[in-house]
C-alpha cells in the first residue's frame, strides 16, 4: 500500500562550473603525466626540447640585445705622451670678422726641425657659423656677425627650494644692472649632473633641445625638475641671450650654481660631458696655412708645406706635406692640443651581425629539434651539431665583444655619451640569454647523440 508521506530521494545536480573545473584539471593532470611518460618511450625528447630552447631565447629578448649592440665600440682614440703643442688664438687685427682668428704654435718640429712660434692664418672664414643657435647650445657666446661688437655680461645663478615642494626650485639670474637688462632679451639655462667621483659636470639633454629659456631674471623661474634623479647632485648654468639685430651677441656661460639634490626620482635623460662640448671650438674651425715662425717665413718649403684644419668638435689635423697628425684640441682661452692614436677593440662592429645569426640559427634550431623527437637518426644529429657549433661560436664572438668594450669602458680609456657601464641591465640580459642559449644546445646536442637509433635505416617509398 502506497505511503503518501513517503518521498523519493533525487541527487541533487552537480554545479556546472564545478564540473567544467574538475574536467578541465583531470585533462591538465593526464597531459602532465602524459608529457612525463613520453620521456620513457622517446629517449630523444629531453634532448630536443634542451635543443629548441635557444630559438625561445634569443628571440623573445630582442629588446635586450638591440641597445646593448649600440654601445659596441670597435676603437678608441688615446694621447700619445709627449705630442702637446700649446695654442694661442686671437683675432686677426687686419679683418673684421669675429671669426677670422690667427693661431700661433708655441713649438712645432718639421722634418726634425724645431720652429718657434708659427704664425697660422685661416685660408677662408667658415661662414657655417651664422646659422649655429647659441641661445640652446651650451657653449660660450662669440660674435657670429661683423656688427656684433659687445659681449653681453654672463649671470650669476643662485637655485633655492620651494617649501611643500619636493622637486620644484626657484633658479634667479643675478649680477646684472638695469642697464645690462635693456640689451638681454632671455636667458638660456643649462643643467649638469655632477659626478660624485670625478667632479666633473655632465650636461642634460632634453632631446634635441639643451637650453631651458627663461625671460625674467629678476622674478626668476621656478622649475618643477621631476626628471632629475634622487640624491644626486645637480647644478645649472645660464647664459644671457641679447635682444635680436644690436650689436650685442650672447654672454659666457655662468659658473655654475650651487649644487642642489631633488626628492624625487623622475624619468630618464642622456648625458653630455661639460668639458667635450661639441661646438666649443667652432668659432675656429677652418683650415690655417703657416705664414711665419721665429727666424723663419713661408719661402721654408717645410713651414711652407704645414697646414692645420680645426673642427668645431675640436679635433685638428697637423698636415705636412702628404703626412697628416690627428689631435685634440683642449681648454678655453689658451689651447693646447695633443696628437691621438686610434686603440683597436675589436676589429669591426660584429654585434649586430652576431646576433641576427644567433636569432637566426635560434629558430632553426626549433626545427631540427622536432626532426631530433621525429626521427631520432644520425643525419639530424649532424645537423643539430652544425647550428650548436654556430650558436657557440657567434655567442662566444658577441660576449668577447661586449666584454672588450665594457674593460676600455672601466678603464676610462673609452668615454661614450651617457654612458657609465657596458654592464647595465639590457647587457646581462643580453649575455645571459647567449650564454644559456649556447648551453642548452650544447646539453640537447649531447644527449641527442648519446640517444639517436643507431639502428635507423631510411626506407625507399
Amino acid at each position: 500500500m502506497n505511503n503518501p508521506n513517503r518521498y523519493e530521494e533525487v541527487p541533487q545536480k552537480e554545479n556546472v562550473f564545478a564540473k567544467i573545473f574538475k574536467t578541465f584539471g583531470r585533462y591538465l593532470k593526464n597531459t602532465f603525466i602524459d608529457f612525463i611518460n613520453s620521456f620513457k618511450y622517446n629517449n630523444m625528447k629531453l634532448a630536443a626540447i634542451l635543443f629548441a630552447l635557444p630559438g625561445l631565447f634569443l628571440g623573445f629578448f630582442m629588446f635586450a640585445h638591440v641597445p646593448t649592440i649600440r654601445n659596441v665600440q670597435t676603437s678608441y682614440k688615446e694621447a700619445i705622451p709627449g705630442t702637446d703643442v700649446s695654442i694661442t688664438a686671437a683675432l686677426n687685427a687686419e679683418t673684421s670678422d669675429s671669426t677670422d682668428y690667427t693661431l700661433t704654435l708655441n713649438s712645432y718640429t718639421i722634418n726634425d726641425t724645431e720652429y718657434k712660434n708659427v704664425v697660422l692664418v685661416k685660408n677662408a672664414v667658415d661662414t657655417s657659423v651664422a646659422g649655429f643657435d647659441q641661445s640652446i647650445n651650451a657653449v660660450d657666446g662669440f660674435a657670429q656677425t661683423d656688427k656684433q661688437t659687445t659681449q653681453l655680461p654672463k649671470p650669476k645663478v643662485e637655485v633655492s627650494t620651494i617649501n611643500n615642494n619636493k622637486d620644484v626650485f626657484n633658479v634667479k639670474l643675478t649680477g646684472l644692472t638695469d642697464e645690462d637688462m635693456k640689451n638681454i632679451a632671455s636667458f638660456s639655462l643649462f643643467i649638469y649632473e655632477v659626478d660624485a667621483d670625478t667632479k666633473l659636470n655632465y650636461q642634460i639633454m632634453f632631446g634635441n633641445k639643451t637650453g631651458v629659456v627663461i625671460s625674467d631674471a629678476e622674478a626668476g623661474y621656478n622649475a618643477t625638475y621631476n626628471f632629475l634623479n634622487k640624491d644626486k647632485q645637480y647644478v645649472i648654468v645660464a647664459k644671457s641671450i641679447p635682444v635680436d639685430k644690436t650689436e650685442f651677441y650672447p654672454s659666457d656661460l655662468s659658473d655654475p650654481s650651487d649644487a642642489f639634490s631633488p626628492l624625487e626620482n623622475g624619468s630618464g635623460y642622456t648625458l653630455q660631458q661639460y668639458v667635450e662640448k661639441s661646438t666649443s671650438y667652432i668659432k675656429y674651425q677652418g683650415t690655417y696655412s703657416a705664414v711665419s715662425a721665429d727666424g723663419y717665413s713661408t719661402s721654408n718649403d717645410d713651414l711652407k708645406s704645414l697646414s692645420v684644419d680645426v673642427q668645431a668638435s675640436g679635433n685638428i689635423t697637423y698636415k705636412v706635406g702628404d703626412k697628416s697628425v690627428d689631435a685634440r684640441i683642449s681648454g678655453t682661452s689658451t689651447l693646447s692640443s695633443y696628437a691621438q692614436r686610434t686603440v683597436s677593440i675589436i676589429p669591426f662592429d660584429f654585434s649586430g651581425i652576431a646576433i641576427f645569426a644567433l636569432t637566426l640559427f635560434g629558430f632553426l634550431s626549433v626545427f631540427i629539434s622536432l626532426e631530433l623527437s621525429k626521427k631520432k637518426n644520425l643525419g639530424s644529429v649532424i645537423k643539430a651539431i652544425l647550428i650548436t657549433v654556430v650558436i657557440v661560436g657567434v655567442g662566444a664572438a658577441y660576449v668577447a665583444a661586449i666584454v672588450s668594450t665594457g674593460n676600455a669602458i672601466e678603464s676610462g680609456k673609452l668615454q661614450i655619451v651617457g654612458v657609465t657601464t657596458m654592464y647595465d641591465t639590457n647587457c646581462i640580459i643580453s649575455i645571459s640569454t647567449v650564454i644559456a642559449s649556447a648551453v642548452f644546445s650544447l646539453a640537447g646536442v649531447i644527449l641527442a647523440f648519446i640517444n639517436y637509433d643507431r639502428t635507423y635505416e631510411k626506407v625507399d617509398r
